[in-house]
């Protein structure tokens, strides 16, 4: 979305994207034909009220005040509850200035103030704005509109990491229902797949790689294909953070009037993550530097620019056309490579040694959970060595 499509006027109405129609559109029969599912989205969003007969009414598209909001949900019970759902495909960012023209269109928020109406207030309904995207944490929009005061229970975010793993839980009736499964299987088509999922082939990339001095004409399915590869990144992302890890960051400080500073944050990648293959564009590897919390904890402390360069990677390589995950080491800690000789998922599956302080990920070993854990204790056995 480019900034200009930001500087909409109050009387332009912004528009639902139109990319997203087929999620709409299958999120709502979900809901539609699966009473445990609407069960479970209702109760992710207002988990404090106790609700048992509840009635669900979803409408794909509902034109509000100055906007147009993906799905309107309507639930009725001992209250009435209303959830306006704004939903970003694949990694899409969302924007502030977006959510809240649907804040003011749906009753929430005061049309010139970032005040909550009386409407909001009134207990005998439950109006709420839900965001769903594919990220592994929540957006910053949603995070700075959390902090206002007032808004505190009126926005919640949820991963559709989490929505995928909540329809694997759903009975086997309900999954294999036909009104459900379309949702499942655009996900999946997406990359949001569930933590014990394999990871799938991407045949474009590797047809690219094999092809690469011709790439123009296979361009449009290369960033199809490159887009479930981050989504796939993003599913390891929310996995690492239930493991208390984030991708490692570097810090740039800068020094402002009265000795105040500002810090700026970005996602730190080591070199072997950033080379280009050669005569393009595209880089060789595309992957993740993961550290413990504490670390990036103590970085925030500090008051010097600084970068962690360090933690154990994964990644994908395009002209091997393979995964794989590394060890970058601390500074002045090298690698005791004997110890990592026989590295192994368990008793049974090793993983091939491709380098001194690297492996190869294959088959089975392929799926968020496995690897995410994997990763963790291949770095606590390096941190133990030292």
């Amino acid at each position: 979305m480019s900034n200009k499509k930001l500087e909409l006027k109050d009387t332009e109405i912004w528009q639902a994207d139109s990319n997203e129609a087929g999620l709409r559109t299958d999120m709502v029969s979900a809901l539609r034909a699966s009473q445990e599912f609407s069960k479970w989205l209702f109760n992710t969003v207002s988990p404090n009220l106790n609700e048992v007969n509840l009635i669900v009414n979803p409408h794909v598209e509902q034109r509000l005040y100055n906007s147009i909001i993906d799905i309107d949900l309507q639930f009725k019970g001992k209250a009435s509850y209303r959830f306006g759902i704004e939903l970003k495909n694949g990694t899409s960012d969302v924007y502030r200035e977006q959510l809240e023209r649907h804040l003011v269109g749906l009753q929430i928020m005061q049309k010139n103030r970032k005040v909550l109406t009386k409407f909001a207030s009134n207990e005998t309904r439950i109006v709420k704005l839900v965001v769903i995207t594919g990220s592994s944490k929540e957006p910053a929009s949603v995070r700075e509109l959390l902090s206002i005061k007032g808004f505190e229970d009126k926005i919640v975010w949820i991963s559709w990491h989490k929505i995928v793993d909540a329809i694997g839980r759903l009975p086997s009736v309900d999954q294999k229902n036909p009104n459900v499964k379309p949702l499942v299987d655009i996900l999946k088509r997406m990359g949001f797949s569930s933590k014990s999922s394999v990871f799938p082939r991407f045949k474009t990339i590797n047809k690219v790689s094999k092809l690469i001095a011709d790439i123009k004409p296979l361009l449009n399915e290369l960033n199809d294909e490159l887009e479930v590869l981050e989504a796939l990144l993003q599913r390891i992302d929310y996995e690492m953070n239930t493991l208390n890890y984030r991708p490692s960051q570097s810090m740039k400080v800068s020094r402002l009037a009265r000795g105040k500073i500002d810090k700026k944050f970005t996602t730190f990648l080591p070199s072997k993550l950033t080379k280009k293959i050669e005569r393009t564009t595209l880089p060789r590897w595309i992957g993740r530097l993961y550290v413990p919390n504490e670390e990036i904890l103590a970085l925030d402390k500090l008051e010097e620019s600084k970068s962690i360069p360090f933690g154990i990677a994964i990644g994908y390589d395009i002209e091997d056309r393979s995964w794989f995950c590394h060890i970058e080491p601390r500074p002045k800690l090298p690698i005791n490579e004997t110890i990592f000789m026989n590295a192994k998922f368990k008793s049974n599956e090793r993983i091939p040694c491709v380098s001194r302080n690297g492996w190869e990920l294959k088959g089975t070993q392929l799926n968020p959970a496995k690897t995410s854990k994997f990763l963790t204790a291949v770095w606590q056995n390096y941190c133990i060595s030292n």
